[in-house]
């Protein structure tokens, strides 16, 4: 489980550990890259989380990787 958190965030992590998404030094359009990509993958985490978590902790017929996105909708 925590394997797969680790997996899942570490993206996002590096996203927010570069250095352009922090530095003042720049462009507009070099500090704004970092923060439109960091969107997209928490957005993408949020959309897959429960694929991720079937496929990890499956519990019943009801909850298992293939339909877990049918079943939260």
């Amino acid at each position: 489980m925590y394997l797969a958190a680790l997996i899942t965030h570490l993206p996002i992590l590096t996203v927010l550990l570069a250095p352009q998404g922090r530095s003042r030094v720049g462009s507009e359009i070099t500090a704004g890259l970092p923060n439109v990509l960091l969107v997209g993958l928490v957005i993408a985490a949020v959309a897959l989380v429960p694929a991720i978590c079937a496929r990890v902790a499956s519990a019943g017929p009801r909850w298992q990787p293939g339909n877990a996105l049918a079943g939260v909708r």
